[in-house]
């Protein structure tokens, strides 16, 4: 036997002897939750890895991990194989300085495994290997590993420590640690800071690590957070180590996949907008959603905005799609209530028995939103008298309508007006009251002149007296005399100058315009002379003047006989 032969057969033979010594990790019995499910490890000097301690689970399925280290970084390691025919996958590799090498492979074993044993392909039959493989049962096995591009994570060098990062998307996770590493003491490493060893295995007979040998361990942790850059170092024992590591998550397997949905708001009204969200839970991330708003409309989105413009009860549903086509249904009751109104009554004043008096009515759309002009007719009523009104029928483009009624009362008193208006499709009911004073219709109960006859220049007095109507009344005169002026008063005294027959009439006007007319008939005569009617004064003052004019005549004449009688004789 050539010495070469023998020096790699006692090797071996040392190799399995260590083996046998290796500490052993229990198997760990796994329930339903993310947890470890039993573990395996072997080493070897030579063409494969000698599993000293088997692959056995209880649970399935099950994501199992298989790494292989080696101390050569020129050696090629094909897909592994085992006795349980799993197929595998290569999930990550890493090569470091001083000839270490780890490359590990993954596998979903549908049901437990007894005492499997894994092969790794070497292409050199001369390499120390350290060989450890663990199961994980409650893992998502579709898609085994957290999705966040930062795993796995990878480093290598010369080191008194050795570090990992880990970046997460799911807070539920199960953290490992892969390591291999020239060892520069016999105890080898320290553990990472919260986590456990799964399995361990050391080769110390190789020629590539002088020291203490050539060894690997796995350690892991399970999580109840996301990890966001959380750095995890470990020392190496003594001193400087060649070593390479690879850190990696292998996420929980989904719930059963679920939608919840909730609303801004349990109620709105018709033209609001009203808000929903809808969440998914369990089932392969990311979702879809896709919305049904129960009136003939959809939506899409995690958050959605509608806006109804009938009211009723809706039943909103979101439908939740994962990424492996499966899909949950959630839903939220929802009302719509009609839009409120606000009615509004107005009435012209004054309200005049028998005649005609107009009611405006405004209905404005009073709810938050898109307005929706109300639309429909509006009653009108009235208490305290009796009377009629027209129809009245909105009109408008805007939050508010308006209508007219004419409201015709028949008797006096307080008339109490009632609009009420009863909504339509998309809005409330409203109503609104005026109370106004219903007054007797204008009119001229008297007009008089103090004098029916009257001479010229003498005064006259006229004199109105009305009844109903709406105060303020304003009053005017026409067909007076001359001499005489109108005037915005209940009475009117002037001295007519001319003589005449005159039919006066006095116009008067409430604030309503409404007017009414009265007539009066005055006769002027001729202005009086001396106190007398004009005849005789001028008789009076005819004969007064023909009897002066006589004894002046008299008095001449009896004047001039005088001085024509001759002077009378005197006797001595």
């Amino acid at each position: 036997m050539r010495q070469r032969d023998r020096g790699r057969l006692i090797g071996l033979a040392i190799v399995l002897a260590l083996a046998s010594f290796v500490s052993q990790v229990p198997h760990i019995e796994a329930g339903t939750t993310l947890q470890l499910d039993g573990s395996g490890s072997g080493s070897s000097v030579g063409g494969n890895c000698v599993w000293s301690q088997k692959l056995t689970t209880l649970n399935g399925p099950d994501v199992i991990v298989a790494m292989l280290a080696i101390n050569d970084t020129t050696t090629t390691v094909t897909p592994p194989s085992d006795t349980a025919s799993l197929s595998w996958t290569f999930r990550a590799s890493q090569t470091g300085p001083g000839n270490v090498q780890i490359v590990y492979y993954y596998a979903i074993a549908p049901a437990p495994l007894p005492a499997d044993s894994v092969t790794f392909g070497l292409s050199s039959a001369s390499v120390a290997t350290v060989c450890l493989d663990f199961g994980v049962s409650g893992a998502n096995t579709n898609a085994p590993f957290d999705p966040n591009v930062g795993m796995p994570d990878k480093n290598s060098g010369l080191s008194t420590t050795a570090t990992l990062k880990y970046n997460t998307s799911n807070p539920n996770d199960l953290l490992m640690v892969l390591e291999g590493f020239c060892a520069q003491g016999a105890a080898g490493s320290g553990s990472p800071s919260g986590f456990s060893l799964v399995n361990a295995g050391n080769v110390r007979s190789s020629s590539n690590c002088p020291a203490d040998g050539f060894q690997s361990a796995t350690y892991s942790e399970i999580v109840s957070t996301t990890q966001s850059s959380s750095d995890v170092s470990w020392p190496f024992d003594t001193a400087v180590s060649p070593f390479a590591v690879i850190g990696d998550a292998i996420q929980s397997a989904p719930g059963p996949l679920s939608a919840s949905v909730t609303a801004g708001s349990n109620a709105v009204d018709v033209g609001q907008l009203a808000s929903f969200s809808c969440a998914g839970a369990g089932g392969v991330p990311p979702y879809t959603y896709s919305w049904t708003f129960d009136d003939g409309s959809t939506g899409s989105g995690a958050s959605t905005t509608h806006i109804y413009s009938t009211p009723g009860t809706m039943n909103v549903a979101c439908t939740v799609t994962d990424a492996l086509g499966t899909t949950a249904d959630g839903a939220v009751q929802l009302t719509v209530n009609p839009r409120t109104t606000l009615t509004s009554v107005s009435c012209a004043d004054p309200f005049i028995t028998n005649r005609g008096s107009t009611c405006r009515v405004t209905v404005t759309d009073n709810s938050p939103g898109t307005f929706i002009t109300p639309t429909g007719t509006v009653g009108l009523s009235q208490t305290g008298v009796t009377g009629t009104f027209t129809a009245c029928i909105l009109v408008g483009t805007l939050a508010s309508a308006t209508c007219n009624s004419t409201f015709t009362a028949s008797a006096t008193g307080t008339a109490t007006i009632s609009a009420s208006y009863p909504g339509d499709s998309t809005h409330t009911s409203s109503s609104d009251t005026e109370s106004i004073a219903v007054g007797s219709a204008l009119s001229i109960t008297s007009f008089t002149a103090s004098l029916a006859n009257v001479d010229a220049g003498e005064k006259v007095t006229f004199t109105v007296t009305t009844s109903g109507g709406y105060e303020a009344l304003s009053y005017s005169y026409a067909n007076l005399p001359a001499g005489c002026l109108s005037t915005n008063t209940t009475t009117l005294s002037c001295y007519p100058s001319s003589m005449g027959n005159y039919r006066v009439t006095v116009t008067v006007t409430d604030r309503a315009m409404e007017s009414a007319n009265a007539t009066t008939v005055l006769t002027v005569g001729p202005q009086r002379v001396l106190g007398l009617p004009q005849t005789m004064g001028l008789a009076v003052i005819f004969g007064a003047v023909v009897g002066i004019g006589a004894v002046l005549i008299l008095s001449i004449f009896l004047t001039l006989r005088r001085k024509r009688r001759p002077p009378a004789l005197t006797t001595g």
